[in-house]
């Protein structure tokens, strides 16, 4: 009887792994080592709205990753907020995606396949949470960044995504940061075009790598990491197009 019962935990532990779980609103994330899917596309209404409840109650993240050993596969469908369809509105809600967990500190997320629109900030990487795999997304019409890393993501890698169409910076690693944050990650294989200030900028970031990415008509410049607040200490920038 024992064996039986240890059999079906381990099964069901495998089938959290293996096939995710299937999420269709804005929630938290916060079974660890787990893979969630998209069931469908998030649509999200205007969270700033007063109807049936005050906007103070409502969530500013659609989706909030709160553990270790997280994997978001959208599976291609995509997070949608208000702003995408009106787009001198902020109410989309804050961010689409936010990372971090300032509590207990999380580690080993992975986002990947994922379209995301028409929020404040696409892809927000916060307190809490390093090693943030950001992968094969794409990331448009938001009305500040695509994605940003602020106070977290050490040991992060952002590859192969598509960042375009953003009101402001493409990538904005370690922007607004009041320390040194953000540090030893990798951004790399990305193209990020057309978007309303710069590409990628690093600010307050130490040891970045920012590795054969294609850059085109970003309004101010493709890549900063100047002398602005501190710069990014040790920044690499090779091989970017």
């Amino acid at each position: 009887m024992r064996l039986f019962f240890a059999v079906v935990l381990v099964g069901a532990v495998l089938s959290s792994l293996v096939y995710g779980v299937q999420i269709s609103r804005c929630e938290v994330l916060d079974r660890p080592n787990t893979v969630y899917t998209l069931s469908k596309d998030l649509n999200v209404p205007n969270i700033y709205s007063p109807i049936s409840i005050s906007s103070v109650l409502r969530p500013q993240n659609c989706l909030t990753i709160a553990a270790s050993g997280i994997t978001l596969d959208c599976g291609g469908k995509s997070i949608i907020g208000y702003g995408k369809n009106h787009p001198t509105s902020l109410k989309g809600g804050k961010r689409g995606i936010y990372v971090g967990n300032s509590k207990s500190g999380i580690s080993a997320i992975t986002i990947k396949n994922c379209g995301i629109s028409g929020f404040h900030t696409g892809i927000l990487v916060g307190q809490g949470a390093s090693k943030v795999t950001i992968s094969r997304n794409k990331v448009f019409s938001n009305r500040d960044s695509g994605i940003r890393c602020v106070n977290g993501g050490e040991g992060s890698i952002v590859s192969q995504n598509s960042i375009f169409d953003n009101a402001y910076d493409g990538i904005g690693w370690g922007r607004n940061s009041t320390k040194q944050s953000c540090n030893g990650a990798t951004i790399k294989y990305n193209n990020v075009y057309n978007n309303g200030y710069i590409g990628i900028k690093c600010i307050l970031a130490k040891g970045v790598s920012i590795v054969d990415n294609n850059l085109t008509k970003n309004y101010w410049r493709g890549i900063d990491i100047g002398a602005y607040r501190g710069g990014c200490p040790a920044a690499k920038a090779l091989r970017n197009t």
